[in-house]
């Protein structure tokens, strides 16, 4: 690997190893922290009718359902993986030290580039999703809630903006592990 003296250099070579060509944001610091953001241009409006919170599955099953090489515990042990979805993005990110960009990187392509899309954790990520959107959305995130209320409101069911970003709970439970691939395929 090459010295990775700077975030730049540090943020050219993974971008190179990931044969990636997507702008570059360098943000100088004398921190010896690289934090990585990976953004894709898709996001919940990308969930077919029918399928609202496909995207954010897709996202969790990448950062939570291993890689096709490694287990979600065998990741886990080695990073800790960030996705973040919205109505037009998914963003992928992390933080890591300058030294262990190198072997960082390795795991998060893997995981990227070569998603497990195992049917044991597809069973319990979609069990996850479907709670946070019952249970968690509901009790305990009033602000939240209150957008995606709105949302539904001022664009109605047929707008992709007019769907909770997390899917509701019956359109959770329609998406099958072959929609996960699908979306994964044709969206990023």
């Amino acid at each position: 690997a090459p010295e990775l003296e700077t975030e730049q250099a540090a943020m050219q070579w993974a971008l190179q190893e990931a044969q990636f060509s997507v702008p570059l944001l360098e943000q100088r610091s004398d921190s010896a922290l690289v934090d990585v953001a990976l953004l894709f241009r898709t996001g919940a409006i990308a969930d077919p009718p029918g399928k609202a919170g496909l995207a954010a599955l897709t996202a969790a099953m990448i950062t939570d359902g291993g890689s096709r090489l490694r287990t979600r515990e065998q990741l886990q042990k080695a990073l800790y993986p960030l996705a973040q979805v919205d109505k037009e993005m998914l963003r992928f990110g992390g933080t890591v030290h300058r030294d262990n960009l190198e072997a960082w990187w390795a795991i998060v392509h893997e995981m990227l580039t070569d998603p497990g899309f195992r049917a044991e954790d597809f069973a319990r990520i979609r069990q996850q999703q479907v709670n946070a959107v019952r249970d968690s959305l509901r009790a305990n995130n009033d602000e939240e809630l209150g957008k995606e209320l709105l949302y539904e409101q001022v664009y109605g069911d047929a707008h992709p903006y007019g769907r909770l970003t997390l899917g509701h709970a019956g359109d959770l439970e329609s998406i099958t592990l072959d929609d996960v691939r699908r979306f994964y395929r044709t969206q990023l």
